[in-house]
């Protein structure tokens, strides 16, 4: 399932929307537009994809990049998808490196909030399928960190 249809399933849950069309009563946009979304046959602006994150109570920034890095073909479309990944891997890195990682009450209240951040981009980037899970290559990626 694409970027798209991911953050679609979400609002749908997060407002208690039985089906595509009564989201779109939400969105205030047809059925056969929200349709067209989930098919792929239509670009979904960035003001509704933040519109859409918001209502399902999710940031805006991560679904506009991740759908935007679907949506575009070519050059365009390798930026975005290399700055996604380029973004996750940092969160990684950044994560491993923050003393008391295992324990968030180990690490000062004013990086906190940072971290939780951080843990949730990689989360984030991880169930959109752009950054590995497995240990070996979460260790490879730890290795660059030195």
């Amino acid at each position: 399932m694409d970027a798209r249809n991911k953050l679609l399933d979400k609002a749908r849950v997060a407002c208690s929307a039985s089906s595509d069309a009564a989201l779109a009563s939400r969105l205030t946009v047809s059925a056969q537009q929200v349709s067209r979304w989930r098919k792929g046959h239509d670009r979904m602006p960035n003001e509704q994809i933040a519109r859409i994150a918001r209502l399902a109570h999710l940031d805006a920034g991560e679904w506009v990049l991740l759908i935007e890095a679907e949506q575009n073909t070519g050059e365009a479309g390798k930026a975005y998808g290399s700055l996604v990944k380029r973004l996750g891997i940092a969160a990684l890195l950044d994560l491993a490196s923050v003393p008391g990682m295992a324990s968030i009450s180990h690490i000062p209240t004013g990086t906190a909030y940072y971290v939780n951040r951080l843990r949730r981009l990689a989360r984030f980037l991880r169930v959109a399928s752009l950054l590995p899970t497995d240990g070996a290559e979460h260790a490879d990626m730890l290795a660059l960190q030195g």
